[in-house]
């Protein structure tokens, strides 16, 4: 029940914010400091990760790799060859939604990325509209 509503929860919160947003000045500055304090927690969960690991000395040495492991690895190795022959504007393509309705649902691996990227089409769109007419 709850996967049923991740991908509309991620639209309309997506395109709720794109309403509330008022073009101002500071909006580079903004968006700056948001890009910042995304890199800095990223880098402290990286820092408290190696600091975990190393402080609980958790290696990988006594794992051995069993039957599922192996089948499992030649399914990644065959898809990672096929991404591979892909080219960087076919991959680019990928990510954006031929059918949103269908990214909806979930069906395709990048449905998640290809929502946002639509519901960033729509709210880009009402801010052109709310530009041209406003109230």
């Amino acid at each position: 029940l709850l996967q049923m509503i991740v991908m509309p929860l991620i639209l309309v919160s997506i395109i709720s914010a794109f309403t509330k947003l008022q073009l101002t000045k500071n909006l580079g500055k903004i968006s700056g400091l948001i890009i910042g304090i995304l890199i800095l927690t990223t880098g402290i969960a990286a820092a408290v990760g190696i600091a975990a690991s190393a402080g609980f000395d958790v290696s990988a040495t006594g794992l051995q790799q069993g039957d599922a492991e192996s089948a499992r690895l030649k399914l990644v190795e065959e898809r990672f060859t096929s991404i591979e022959k892909t080219t960087i504007p076919d991959k680019l393509l990928e990510l954006l939604p031929t059918n949103p309705f269908l990214d909806l649902t979930g069906a395709r691996p990048t449905s998640t990325i290809s929502v946002v990227i639509f519901a960033a089409f729509i709210g880009i769109a009402f801010i052109g509209v709310k530009r041209k007419y406003p109230e």
